[in-house]
């Protein structure tokens, strides 16, 4: 009997330390389930952190691309206008020398008037 009772005392005392053994074990998982959890959520903050940024590059590059576009233009109207401007001045040079020419001949001209005229009075 004594047997027995020691027996079931040490049955009882190894049952309380596999009951403390087993809170210990729960406790620890569920402080590691716990950490894995807020490293999760800290992944998560990040990867849309990550998304935002990548919306914000996209944004980046389309804008850049429209202002690429903006500059194409404004390229080829410069290009445009710096040819419009070099024929602008030929025609400025053709009409002077037209201008010349004419007031070359109203010149000649009058110089012939004045010798008839000369011729005529004397």
């Amino acid at each position: 009997m004594e047997f027995e009772k020691e027996v079931l005392k040490l049955l009882g005392e190894l049952n309380h330390r596999q009951i403390g053994f087993e809170k210990e074990v729960y406790n620890r998982f569920s402080s590691m389930d716990e950490r894995f959890e807020s490293i999760d959520k800290r992944f998560e903050q990040i990867d849309e952190r990550f998304e935002n940024m990548d919306k914000r590059f996209d944004k980046f590059e389309s804008e850049l691309a429209s202002v690429k576009k903006r500059a194409d233009l404004t390229h080829q109207e410069v290009l445009s206008i710096r040819e419009d401007m070099t024929m602008s001045k030929e025609k400025e040079n053709k009409m002077k020398e037209e201008q010349e020419y004419q007031l070359n001949k109203w010149v000649d001209l009058d110089r012939r008037v004045d010798k008839l005229e000369r011729k005529i009075l004397s």
